[in-house]
């Protein structure tokens, strides 16, 4: 075996090992993360958006989930964050090794769905975002079934701002490439709730 491929081997072997050994002490629930006793339902003037995680793959993977620069939670498998909000634009961005990006508007009185997917990455995981949209084949029972079982989570504000504050420049970074067209984000439109 030539010394390049030993090499190659090598770091192939250690980034596998870390990236095990990360995910396996990543497991459990964010503490900065509660279980809630209901869920919000959207009011006259206000619209809910729940981000989804409805599988275990990626299972001690979490992510950031924000709307625009206000931190909003963090994503975790089998969970799901209930966010009510105005009505109106926003931009929803989740972090992990990508940055994710979906730019909803929002009808009041209306719940909206986001699923939040895990995918491998080079060095962690990767995000996706998928708004769950009326021409999708995603049917109202899959979604009651999900809202049944996965866990309401929502976020201790005490937390919030310890996490938020070292991201932000980073968050308000990715805003600026989604309004000068460099990302490409995800669409919802007013009219995809369920």
């Amino acid at each position: 075996m030539g010394k390049c491929l030993r090499v190659v081997k090598g770091f192939a072997i250690a980034s596998l090992m870390a990236v095990t050994m990360t995910g396996c002490m990543s497991m459990g629930r964010s503490p900065m993360m509660h279980d809630l006793e209901t869920v919000a339902k959207p009011k006259a003037d206000t619209a809910v958006v729940h981000f989804l995680r409805p599988t275990k793959y990626g299972y001690g993977i979490k992510f950031g989930i924000w709307d625009s620069e206000k931190f909003v939670g963090i994503l975790e498998a089998v969970r799901h964050i209930p966010y009510e909000t105005e009505p109106g634009e926003h931009i929803f961005l989740a972090q992990a090794e990508n940055w994710s990006v979906v730019r909803a508007t929002l009808k009041p009185g209306n719940n909206y769905f986001i699923l939040g997917r895990v995918y491998p990455g080079f060095w962690k995981a990767r995000v996706g975002c998928d708004p769950v949209c009326k021409e999708d084949k995603i049917s109202q029972e899959q979604i009651d079934d999900w809202m049944t079982r996965l866990i309401p989570r929502g976020m201790d504000p005490a937390m919030s701002e310890a996490y938020a504050k070292p991201r932000l420049k980073q968050v308000r970074k990715i805003l600026k490439r989604v309004e000068s067209g460099k990302i490409k984000p995800k669409v919802m439109t007013a009219e995809d709730y369920r």
